[in-house]
């Protein structure tokens, strides 16, 4: 009798918890974010461009006959290469067999007897020798001034060592003459000119003069 009982209740606590969750609405379980595999790289993101050199300029805009002699040169002397240009352009038009009947300068640079010693006595004390130099091969002739292979880089070595050692008025002394104040104001206005046809802004390159001469000290 007591065992039926059991069973009675039993079934009915089993009816009723059965009835209350029949009413209730279970919950969809949450999707969880799938963790990326390690042994997965993360993508590469791209690289910066890198903004385009004085050089690589000059030879996207200059395409003619030695211009590329003109940049490499310049480059390897850390010269401006739009005023290195105007240089060239200004002592010979860039003619690689013009001889100046005047001075004898001869080639493209249009160097002289004197640029030429001045030019290997830059080498011999950039070998640090000063007395009996003997330069070999590497010795700048008459005959390399016609060879702008030869000519321009010689050009951009003497124009960086003046110009490391006058600034500005290197462009002057490059030319030597008695008009080579107005050489360089020539030299300078067409390297703006190179510049702006470029697309880049005209440098702030200074005005050449004459220095001011020293006043004469009386002697008694």
């Amino acid at each position: 009798m007591r065992a039926g009982l059991l069973s009675a209740v039993t079934l009915a606590v089993l009816l009723l918890s059965s009835s209350r969750l029949a009413g209730k609405v279970m919950p969809a379980p949450q999707s969880q974010p799938v963790p990326a595999a390690a042994s997965q790289p993360a993508a590469p993101s791209a690289p910066a461009s890198q903004p385009l050199t004085l050089y690589a300029v000059f030879r996207l805009t200059f395409t003619e006959e030695y211009d590329d002699l003109i940049a490499d040169a310049a480059e390897d002397w850390h010269l401006d290469p739009f005023l290195f240009r105007a240089l060239l352009d200004e002592e010979s038009g860039r003619g690689k067999r013009l001889i100046n009947p005047d001075s004898g300068a001869a080639g493209i640079p249009q160097f002289v007897h004197v640029g030429i010693q001045g030019l290997n006595r830059i080498r011999c004390l950039r070998l640090h020798q000063r007395i009996k130099c003997q330069l070999g091969d590497d010795e700048f002739t008459r005959a390399k001034a016609f060879i702008p292979e030869e000519s321009i880089p010689a050009a951009a070595e003497l124009l960086s060592h003046l110009m490391g050692r006058w600034g500005w008025r290197g462009v002057a002394h490059y030319n030597g003459n008695t008009h080579k104040w107005e050489f360089a104001k020539r030299v300078y206005r067409k390297a703006r000119l190179y510049r702006l046809q470029s697309g880049l802004p005209p440098a702030d390159h200074p005005r050449p003069r004459p220095p001011t001469p020293r006043p004469l000290v009386a002697t008694s």
